[in-house]
């Protein structure tokens, strides 16, 4: 009886929960009827008159004017340019421009102004910039048609909480943003640049007009009010921005004093034994591959540096693994003997190699700390199962892609901070099949290291379609060239800039860097040899989507001996066959990206919450959904982080609350930022 007692007592408790909650929501929604969201428009016009946009160069910005789209406007005003998931509506504005040069556009500047709600509901806000292509009419950017265009856009650039300058009396904001990369435009070809704020309506914002046109009319869409994409504004007006920039030049990976001196380190595969016993082949390319974006990460956060060989040890990326065998300049993570000692020669029977001392404590590092194993690339080699040497010696030829992935991944796992975070949690890595020349540059330029597989290719009989791969090797990017699409290269086969193609050769200040060296010289991370080579695209083969044609191997095919059945991806492991010979063309193709970055962050919009995946709406469908999950014992929200909309990591009756708060008294948006590795 008293069991009964209490769980009737509990239905009670339950039943007077949800009548309080939907007596609130009814409440509230009573209060609503009375406050109703102001009417969504395209556009707002204001009273403002001869209203001048500045065209001087504004203090902050980074470089020179290079489009100017300022002037004067009388009776002006703002076209909605906003994207509300919530909602949810996605409008955008767009209007063109020319340079008469390739250049690196550094800076946008714009106004704006918001209506239908007081600003400081939003003020500062997140922003999106998108730069898309022409559509080929000369009338429009790409995407017409769409609901949300921004996919097609070449670039796109999130900033969060930008703040305006109020320019009072009118009730416009000025805006300046600095694009990290920059985007590079190349000359005479039409661009169109939308400016997008991102926060849930109301109020609205609009992009700021100008009376005066430079090329065609700027375009709007705003599907949800009929407007579609593009549409063509009337009257004719541009909007109120102008860019800064700067000639566009090949972009380098920064150099770092302890120890990346020349940007992008340039290891050798060449050396001490790295080889399959059964071929002959030097195999470790993927290994160097991932040694050089490992040296250059440890070197961007060795903070505060030091002379390489000084003892000191600030990240764990790459540890001290000399033991006890005698360094070049001093035993040190950065000494040149750390990538490679000839103490420790490669052999496929070396076992596995010892564990670094945990947690990793910054600062000096007594010698000795990590047995006498094998040294930066060799213990890479044992992660990523070179050769199979971890799970079956002599099983294929270099490295699997997979292989690579889960090495990288099971390496940043390994090494543990004081605090028992590891460099999975501040590094990441990411694969993408058959990436195009325009995201690797992107990658490239927000300081990530990227590793590509190149595949070489050939044809036979020439014209009959049937493509073979007669082997692959592993680079490493050290820069791009984005007007002249160009793309560097740290090899770790060959040094083409060194034999006087197109590149840059540096030196650094520990081993002499002369003609004809042995293949350690370049353990001198200093010591590059950054070969240039021209993109073309699309590419011919199925490999990938661009292509090489004056790599080494494409020019001489003989060469590919030196690769022949090395780093296959399994999905090609049925055309792998070695090159014929003769007159057969070899194609050099981009087959995989490998990108090592830090964690970024990004909006999460959430709520919608009624039906598995969503049904594109937040609505008091999903505080009811909420509501029945929590109290009724209904079904469970698909995914159940949807249903936590204030980010504490719980879902419970203050995300209904929260909810509820949005959706009828202008609370604010159920967003939460998360953690991604590629955004």
């Amino acid at each position: 009886m008293k069991k009964k007692m209490e769980r009737y007592s509990e239905r009670l408790a339950i039943f007077a929960i949800v009548t309080v909650l939907i007596v609130a929501s009814v409440a509230i929604t009573a209060y609503a009827t009375d406050k109703q969201k102001p009417e969504l428009t395209t556009k707002f016009k204001t009273n403002a008159t001869n209203v001048n946009i500045p065209s001087n160069p504004n203090p902050i910005l980074n470089s020179a004017i290079i489009w100017n789209n300022g002037g004067t406007f009388s009776g002006g005003g703002g076209y909605s340019s906003q994207w509300d998931q919530a909602y949810p509506f996605v409008s955008q504005v767009a209007d063109d421009f020319i340079l008469t040069d390739s250049m690196n556009v550094t800076d946008v500047h714009w106004w704006g102004l918001f209506w239908n709600g007081p600003p400081d509901y939003v003020e500062p806000c997140d922003f999106y910039i998108y730069f898309y292509a022409d559509d080929g009419t000369g009338n429009a950017p790409t995407g017409a048609g769409m609901p949300d265009p921004s996919p097609t856009a070449l670039r796109t650039y999130f900033f969060s909480q930008v703040s305006g300058l109020p320019l009072d009396p009118y009730g416009f904001y000025e805006y300046n943003v600095n694009l990290s990369p920059p985007f590079t435009a190349n000359a005479n070809v039409r661009y169109w640049i939308a400016i997008q704020a991102v926060f849930a309506f109301p109020p609205q914002f609009g992009w700021t007009n100008t009376s005066a046109t430079q090329l065609h009319t700027a375009e709007q869409g705003f599907p949800l009010l009929g407007t579609a994409f593009w549409t063509t504004l009337s009257p004719a007006v541009d909007m109120a921005f102008y860019l800064t920039g700067e000639p566009a030049s090949q972009y380098w990976k920064p150099s770092y004093d302890d120890y990346a001196p020349s940007g992008m380190p340039d290891f050798d595969q060449k050396q001490d034994n790295w080889t399959k016993v059964q071929t002959g082949q030097f195999t470790f390319c993927g290994s160097v591959a991932v040694a050089n974006c490992f040296w250059w990460f440890d070197s961007k956060y060795n903070v505060p540096p030091g002379p390489a060989g000084d003892g000191m040890d600030q990240f764990p990326l790459v540890r001290d693994y000399l033991d006890q065998n005698p360094p070049l300049v001093g035993f040190d993570d950065h000494d040149p003997w750390n990538v490679n000692h000839i103490n420790t020669p490669w052999g496929p029977a070396v076992g596995a190699p010892p564990a670094t001392p945990q947690p990793f404590v910054p600062g000096h590092q007594a010698p000795g700390q990590v047995p006498s194993w094998g040294e930066l690339v060799e213990r890479l080699a044992w992660f990523l199962d070179t050769d199979g040497i971890r799970t079956g010696y002599g099983a294929f030829s270099g490295t699997k892609v997979t292989q690579m992935e889960q090495g990288i991944d099971a390496w940043l796992q390994s090494e543990h901070f004081q605090n028992q975070s590891t460099l999975a949690d501040s590094l990441c890595e990411v694969t993408l099949k058959a990436p195009t020349f325009a995201k690797v540059e992107s990658l490239v330029e927000k300081s990530e290291d990227v590793i590509l597989l190149l595949g070489f290719w050939y044809e036979n009989p020439p014209g009959s379609g049937q493509w073979f791969r007669c082997g692959g090797h592993y680079v490493t990017v050290a820069g791009v060239n984005s007007r002249d699409l160009q793309i560097a290269f740290s090899d770790p086969f060959f040094d083409n800039a060194e034999g006087g193609n197109p590149g840059r050769v540096l030196n650094g200040s520990i081993i002499t860097h002369s003609p004809g060296h042995a293949a350690n010289v370049h353990n001198d991370a200093g010591n590059v040899s950054h070969d240039i080579y021209p993109i073309v695209q699309p590419s011919p083969s199925p490999g990938g989507l661009w292509m090489l044609p004056t790599y080494p191997v494409s020019l001489n095919p003989g060469l590919c001996y030196d690769f022949n059945h090395q780093n296959i991806p399994d999905e090609f492991v049925n055309v792998s066959v070695p090159y014929p010979g003769g007159q057969i063309p070899l194609f050099t193709e981009v087959e995989y990206a490998i990108h090592i970055s830090p964690w970024d962050y990004v909006w999460d919009y959430r709520g919608d919450v009624n039906i598995p995946g969503g049904d594109g709406n937040v609505n008091s469908a999903d505080v009811t959904f909420i509501i029945n999950y929590l109290f009724v014992h209904g079904p469970v929200p698909v995914p159940l982080s949807e249903a936590d909309v204030n980010c504490d990591g719980n879902v419970n009756s203050a995300d209904v609350a929260f909810l509820i708060n949005y959706l009828f008294v202008y609370g604010p948006a159920p967003k939460c930022k998360i953690r991604v590795c590629d955004p």
